[in-house]
């Protein structure tokens, strides 16, 4: 499939790991993926969704913290510009703040999950997704 492990194709239903990869990371985007086909993903809350389920039993708010130390994390940023930011900082930001969305109300997290644009999350949380997002951003640089 010219891919580097681990990665999913969920329209054919496959995933391929690494082995010492979680155990719940790439079957997320699976389930996510079944349970609309036609959402609108981002990368930003794509791959917070399987950071989020990947099963891991640890602090997703204190790994992003770690990685996040040596720079200025912008969260509209790094939703909103997909490819420009590296894994090593994405992936675990991103794991932490879907983990505070779906802390702040499960519900409208499920409706963002079904289009993952900034755009419609302003729509969801109406005037709090900035306040939501200055209040991660404080959590994450204390």
């Amino acid at each position: 499939m010219n891919k580097k492990l681990g990665f999913t194709n969920p329209v054919f239903c496959i995933s391929h790991n690494k082995i010492n990869q979680s155990p719940g990371h790439e079957i997320a985007h699976s389930i996510s993926h079944w349970r609309n086909s036609k959402a609108a993903k981002t990368r930003f809350i794509n791959e917070g969704i399987g950071v989020y389920f990947d099963q891991n039993k640890n602090d997703k708010l204190q790994r992003a913290q770690e990685v996040s130390i040596s720079t200025s994390v912008s969260i509209k940023n790094i939703w909103t510009t997909e490819n420009e930011v590296p894994e090593s900082l994405l992936y675990p930001v991103a794991g932490a703040f879907v983990e505070y969305l779906i802390q702040y109300d499960k519900e409208k997290f499920l409706q963002l999950s079904e289009n993952q644009t900034y755009e419609n999350a302003k729509k969801i949380y109406g005037g709090q997704i900035e306040k939501l997002i200055d209040d991660f951003t404080k959590k994450l640089n204390p």
